[in-house]
């Protein structure tokens, strides 16, 4: 009595060109078998690999790479959160899986419940740590909405998904203010939750954090490089805010070509 669904493979970090603009499809071997398996079964299709593949498209070959860990077959915890996500969306699109759909639960934490966005309408959205200086907004940068995210340290915001519900909602030429302070983290060792590797590179440790869970982690300056490749690839405007002597938040804002300002005196403009 129960209902069977059939989906594709997911999508390995595979491209079918050398520019890495378009992921290989198992359209003609995997996923067409599939297909037919679920279409002489009369049963419902969704299509895994089509729906990521079209994702790892917009995301580009570098954000692809930590989708996978170790290797181009095997995700990583972003790249089966990924998939997870596409399997929603393809239920959802689903007309024979209306009742299923239908108990779909949206993400609990939304910044559409902070601030309301008007039709047209800039959000500035505060994601760290550190309260921002009230002089950001004697410049002029909070004209059109404004919403803060803060409280949680660097690694925790990704690690459990606040970032991602920030992203998931950013619009062109929103304003993402990033100020994190992780001295206030020297408290946490790598084995915690909040903990970071050091530097900026890809340098990578697995380590059962305090939730008893296996986590792969990265180094600071990989989990700032993240959340400013995000907001560029939704159109967004990121801006980090750190101290003058950040070594790891100044390399992050170069090799990116992101706006960098002083914590201490906003009206300072470090690097741009």
């Amino acid at each position: 009595g129960a209902t069977p669904i059939l989906m594709s493979l997911t999508p390995r970090n595979a491209w079918d060109d050398a520019d890495s603009t378009i992921i290989t499809l198992v359209k003609d071997t995997y996923g067409l078998w599939a297909r037919q398996v679920a279409d002489e079964e009369n049963v419902p299709f969704v299509d895994l690999n089509e729906i990521t593949a079209r994702k790892f498209e917009r995301f580009g070959k570098d954000k692809v790479k930590y989708m996978f860990y170790l290797d181009r077959i095997h995700t990583s915890t972003f790249g089966a959160q990924v998939n997870a996500e596409s399997a929603v969306e393809g239920i959802a699109a689903c007309p024979e899986l209306a009742d299923l759909a239908a108990m779909i639960v949206e993400p609990e934490y939304s910044i559409e419940r902070h601030v309301e966005r008007q039709p047209g309408a800039r959000f500035v959205i505060k994601f760290g740590n550190v309260i921002t200086k009230p002089d950001l907004e004697a410049d002029g940068l909070l004209q059109h909405g404004d919403c803060t995210i803060k409280g949680f340290p660097l690694r925790l915001s990704v690690y459990s998904r606040i970032w991602d519900a920030v992203y998931g909602q950013l619009q062109p030429d929103d304003i993402v203010l990033i100020n994190f302070d992780n001295k206030l983290n020297d408290k946490y060792s790598p084995l915690e939750v909040a903990g970071m590797l050091p530097g900026w590179g890809d340098e990578t440790k697995v380590v059962k954090n305090s939730e008893g869970i296996y986590e792969v982690v990265y180094t600071e300056g990989w989990y700032l490089k993240k959340i400013v490749g995000d907001a560029k690839e939704q159109g967004a405007i990121p801006v980090i805010i750190a101290d003058p002597n950040d070594e790891i938040a100044r390399h992050v804002a170069q090799t990116t070509r992101t706006m960098l300002v002083d914590r201490n005196n906003p009206k300072i403009v470090i690097s741009e």
